[in-house]
């Protein structure tokens, strides 16, 4: 599984506030805080899992985990056709 290794940032810039509280962008990260692309991908393939799969009466935790499951594996799928 591509978990173990780092991943690109989504939306590779940070914003910060100067001295007069206006947002200020920076190509550099601050803190390394933010989405992984892999994490994009997956949210937006979970909503569409979610919409598309039903659960069972008492079953949302359930569902949620399988949901989770399937969207990082179909994104680390699509993180590795970006590399061919």
């Amino acid at each position: 599984m591509m978990s173990q290794q780092p991943h690109k940032l989504a939306f590779p810039q940070s914003i910060a506030f100067d001295e007069d509280n206006c947002i200020a962008r920076s190509d550099e990260m601050m803190n390394g805080d933010g989405m992984t692309l892999r994490d994009y991908f997956a949210i937006r393939i979970m909503v569409a899992l979610m919409n598309k799969r039903t659960p069972a009466a008492g079953k949302w935790q359930d569902h949620l985990r399988e949901c989770a499951i399937d969207a990082y594996n179909v994104a680390d799928v699509m993180i590795k056709e970006r590399e061919v």
